[in-house]
């Protein structure tokens, strides 16, 4: 599908990202967002939602080098149409973190457990 990254287009999917999670914790679930919420305005209704539910909210940033980026979106990835460019536009515009967030590397494959010991960890610490 071509023309995912517009606006309007992004709006929808994190609008229906964030009913997806009133619902869920609605219910009493844990709820793992993923995206790239590199503008604030894309991050505080999820703050709005935790403190409203008075639950945490964790946030944790991938980080990846420029070359490793480059050959990752040079790939063929049938779920997305985003290639280096897009990566560059978001770069440029993102916004960082207000709050406490774990950042992670994720340069080597190696790194995968490592960063999944220190996710579970942190998201189920009670700290923020």
């Amino acid at each position: 599908m071509r023309g995912q990254y517009d606006e309007d287009a992004k709006k929808r999917i994190y609008d229906l990202m964030l009913l997806q999670s009133i619902h869920l914790i609605r219910q009493r679930k844990t709820v793992i967002v993923d995206g790239t919420f590199y503008r604030e305005r894309m991050r505080n209704p999820y703050r709005q939602l935790a403190f409203a539910a008075r639950i945490p909210l964790k946030w944790i940033e991938l980080k990846a080098s420029e070359a490793v980026i480059e050959k990752r979106m040079a790939k063929s990835r049938p779920f997305s149409e985003a290639d280096f460019t897009v990566y560059r536009k978001v770069r440029d515009i993102f916004e960082p973190f207000l709050d406490h967030c774990l950042t992670l590397s994720s340069d080597t494959v190696v790194q995968l457990d490592d960063m999944l010991t220190k996710s579970t960890a942190y998201i189920y610490s009670s700290s923020a």
